[in-house]
């Protein structure tokens, strides 16, 4: 009867490890062209995105949309960097610290960007550590930001330009 029992224990465990895989959370990666299409067709303002950010950045969300907390339409595009961090682009022609506490928790100005965020204000929130870094593009407030390392977010940065179609 032992014998027996240590069989079908030994079939349940091969059946167990067998059939186990490890828990990864999937990305949803989309495709940014209808908002594209939406900001550019409501003319309020050029929306900017990056362009040929390379291998490993996955684009997770694409939205042009009225935010009711600033009154004012907003383009956004988020990504899954390479490293697994969060960045972010948004612009709106809001106010621009409306437009920025809409984005980080308890935001606080923390000085002026430098380098690659030379003309970017730099600002922090309470929320995971986030950071941000926020322009004035005409009469339109563009903020990059994220958990993303500031080597990512400036690789996001350098890669900013007029989007297309």
């Amino acid at each position: 009867m032992l014998r027996s029992l240590a069989v079908v224990m030994l079939a349940v465990l091969v059946i167990v490890v067998l059939s186990r895989h490890p828990h990864t959370p999937s990305v949803t990666v989309v495709d940014p062209t209808q908002a594209r299409v939406a900001a550019r067709a409501v003319g309020a303002f050029t929306p900017e995105e990056p362009v040929g950010l390379g291998a490993g950045w996955r684009l997770t969300s694409a939205r042009f949309a009225e935010d009711g907390s600033v009154a004012a339409p907003v383009w956004h595009l988020g990504w899954v960097t390479p490293a697994g961090g969060y960045a972010a682009l948004d612009q709106s022609d809001g106010p621009s610290a409306a437009f920025v506490a809409t984005l980080l928790t308890e935001p606080v100005r923390a000085g002026n960007g430098s380098g690659p965020f030379a003309g970017w204000q730099r600002w922090t929130g309470q929320e995971k550590g986030w950071r941000a870094y926020v322009r004035g593009a005409g009469s339109t407030t563009l903020v990059v930001y994220g958990s993303a390392s500031d080597v990512e977010l400036a690789h996001l940065v350098g890669k900013l330009q007029p989007a297309l179609g």
